[in-house]
């Protein structure tokens, strides 16, 4: 584990899982699992993400595209939107990420993007704590935030809209 400064923002990187402590390798590992259960033949990018609530449950989901590209939904946005529909939206904790091509490894961590960091944001003023973010490629460095502040600095939320959630 080693920990590093970019663009002002503190992460956490590890070289495997199993550098990692247990629970975040576990979040890790669905997240992998998960990537079965991408829905990708246009991209043929297979992104699967796992979210830990407060009850240590873990909620797996996947990217779904659809010929009409913009009824795409990331793997992030899948497994928040159904971890709320399961009545955890304000008890989410952790969130891990993983993506690969369906024919090639991915050797850098792979990011959340800006609409699911930005709805990220929203699950997190929701649970009034940090949600603690987790990604990586198929292969290669795993990096740990512990708040999606480190991600999405100067967000706009709730709050902005004059709304208490």
């Amino acid at each position: 584990m080693s920990e590093h400064l970019s663009h002002n923002n503190v992460f956490l990187e590890f070289q495997s899982p199993e550098d990692m402590e247990p629970a975040d390798q576990e979040l890790l590992i669905a997240a992998r699992n998960a990537m079965k259960l991408a829905y990708s033949p246009y991209s043929h990018f297979l992104v699967g993400a796992a979210v830990r609530v407060e009850d240590g449950s873990i909620i797996p989901g996947a990217n779904q595209e659809n010929a009409s590209y913009g009824l795409v939904i990331c793997a992030e946005r899948s497994t928040l939107f159904t971890a709320n529909n399961l009545g955890y939206g304000d008890k989410v904790k952790a969130i891990a990420i993983m993506a690969k091509g369906e024919d090639f490894e991915t050797d850098k961590p792979v990011a959340p993007c800006g609409a699911c960091r930005q709805v990220l944001k929203e699950f997190q003023d929701r649970a009034g704590q940090p949600i603690k973010i987790i990604f990586s490629g198929s292969t290669g460095p795993i990096h740990k935030y512990e708040s999606i502040d480190e991600l999405l600095p100067a967000s706009f939320g709730p709050r902005d809209l004059n709304i208490q959630i």
